[in-house]
């Protein structure tokens, strides 16, 4: 079991309603990478083009979570499920538990990786990065805080290639278990190398009964997977909007319509409340 696991026992993969399909197809999470060829697979496109600059599109995401800690945490949900004056997108939650990893398997960034900015001398203050900041222009900086010669505190890890934000890999990350309160935010994130496939110990969290009944539309799922429906502070899953993507999501799990165009599933949702939490990012290698 890995150092983290009885703190953080509960791995979350976070995906819009419509990506089950692909998912089901091929009985896998896959990476951005991965899925490039694939036009019905939904990818972000926030963030392939960072994870690509900063070495991680071969990985898939998850989120690290207490055993009490509520959805309400987990960033994207808390985004695209919660309280807004726009319509929210339905997504889905796949977990699985982390007691089968060791520290030896495992690399922990303390940064967000999707958004987070080093304060570099001359260079930029230290931040967030606005929504389509240029890739190319997040690896620069991160590459001038390397070189700016950052003590492994300040950094949060090492610089550990070729991942390009400094990271705590294998015994580091026992080493410098301290470290894991530096971390933005209280919620980790776990990268596994894809393929992730599903089995009987991952469990399908929907968030409202009209998603569940989408789900159910599916033709199969992968063998043992459960399903289970729970709540989510703030989501509105009859809102007009949302009720008209669901619908024609329906359709295409029961093969009546191909993938349908217009799924807004990445769009910046005004006055969401933050959750005031925290998170760590996590990484498995192959």
């Amino acid at each position: 079991m890995a150092s983290f696991s009885t703190r953080y026992p509960r791995a979350v993969h976070i995906l819009p309603l419509h990506a089950l399909k692909s998912i089901w197809r091929s009985g896998a999470l896959l990476s951005k990478a991965s899925l490039e060829s694939d036009q019905t697979a939904a990818v972000r496109p926030t963030t392939s083009g960072v994870d690509e600059a900063l070495g991680f599109q071969h990985k898939v995401y998850f989120y690290l979570l207490g055993y009490a800690q509520p959805w309400e945490v987990a960033p994207i949900l808390a985004a695209q499920l919660g309280p807004s004056s726009a319509a929210p997108f339905p997504h889905v939650a796949l977990e699985c538990p982390t007691d089968a990893l060791s520290d030896g398997s495992c690399i922990v960034c303390l940064w967000n990786i999707a958004v987070s900015r080093p304060a570099v001398p001359d260079v930029c203050r230290g931040g967030n990065w606005a929504r389509g900041t240029n890739p190319i222009r997040i690896a620069q900086v991160w590459q001038a805080y390397r070189q700016s010669g950052p003590s492994v505190d300040r950094a949060r890890g090492f610089w550990n290639d070729p991942w390009r934000v400094p990271t705590l890999v294998g015994d580091q990350l026992r080493r410098h278990n301290s470290l894991l309160q530096r971390a933005p935010r209280g919620v980790p994130e776990l990268l596994v190398t894809s393929p992730v496939h599903l089995n009987a110990s991952f469990t399908l969290w929907v968030f409202s009964a009209p998603d569940l009944c989408a789900v159910e539309c599916l033709e199969s799922c992968p063998d043992g997977l459960q399903s289970r429906t729970t709540s989510f502070t703030g989501y509105l899953p009859e809102a007009p909007k949302t009720r008209e993507w669901r619908s024609s999501i329906t359709a295409y799990f029961r093969g009546k319509s191909p993938l349908p165009d217009g799924l807004d599933f990445d769009c910046i949702r005004p006055a969401a409340k933050a959750s005031g939490h925290n998170y760590v990012a996590i990484f498995v290698r192959a």
